[in-house]
């Protein structure tokens, strides 16, 4: 029985509670070029500064203790390209296993233009009834003007299909946007257009309090998701603690490490 309750409350919630659902979720702000230098951030022309950084996050989704999320990234920059490497499991006890593994590499075009193509296996596994596999490719171009640092690309286009879904597998358009309002205050705004045809916008902005502890606040919708965090840092050494509130879902706490010059 508690099984099936679990399971109903992942179908209920839809694509929050689907592994790239979740994910969008988490990693959203590691999308945008953030306030601090030395942690991983997926935006192409952060991926493209030089030095090495790594990353690591885990929580238990929506307080269900038999469902567990993972997720690992590091990065290194060689002669102006960024290299970046990740991996995360979203995992339900005996029931669910799903895992992704993803490489990219960001690449200065001209001047002040980065670009980023990345690609994805994901691996599903239904206990008891079958796996599957899906092949993802992620292409993003960016622009960083200092005080502005604006994105646009095209984000799971699927290469390999894992099996077929109603509507098709469509890529999701995004677009990000960061401005910093001074050296202490970044202020974020992001668009997508996702698989399941929602347009999901995401408000954040990060502060300084002092050099080593940031506090963020950030709202996403569809589903509707309130975020505070705050980030405690220490040499190269960051400490993260995210808060989400989800709507249809219990909230969400997650913690990471992140290491970086």
């Amino acid at each position: 029985m508690r099984w099936a309750v679990l399971i109903l409350i992942l179908a209920v919630a839809g694509g929050a509670a689907s592994g790239s659902g979740f994910d969008h979720t988490v990693l959203e702000r590691f999308d945008y070029a953030g306030l601090s230098g030395g942690e991983i951030n997926f935006e192409p022309s952060r991926l493209c500064r030089p030095g090495f950084g790594a990353l690591f996050l885990h929580t238990d989704p929506y307080q269900i203790s038999s469902l567990s999320w993972d997720f690992a990234a590091a990065r290194y920059s060689w002669r102006g390209l960024g290299f970046y490497a990740s991996y995360r499991s979203y995992r339900l006890e005996r029931l669910y296993n799903d895992v992704t593994a993803s490489a990219g590499l960001a690449a200065p075009i001209y001047n002040r233009i980065y670009s980023l193509l990345s690609v994805s296996h994901r691996y599903e596994e239904y206990c008891g009834a079958g796996n599957y596999g899906r092949l993802d490719a992620t292409l993003r171009i960016s622009y960083n003007g200092g005080d502005f640092v604006g994105q646009a690309g095209l984000e799971e286009i699927v290469l390999k299909k894992p099996y077929e879904i109603p509507g098709g597998y469509r890529p999701e358009p995004t677009v990000r946007a960061t401005y910093f309002a001074s050296a202490d205050i970044g202020l974020f705004v992001g668009f997508r257009h996702d698989t399941l045809g929602r347009g999901r916008w995401t408000f954040g902005q990060e502060v300084a309090i002092t050099p080593g502890f940031h506090l963020r606040l950030g709202f996403t919708n569809n589903p509707n998701a309130l975020e505070w965090g705050l980030d405690l840092s220490y040499k190269s050494l960051t400490f993260i603690f995210d808060y989400k509130a989800v709507n249809k879902l219990s909230d969400t706490v997650i913690i990471g490490l992140s290491i970086g010059n």
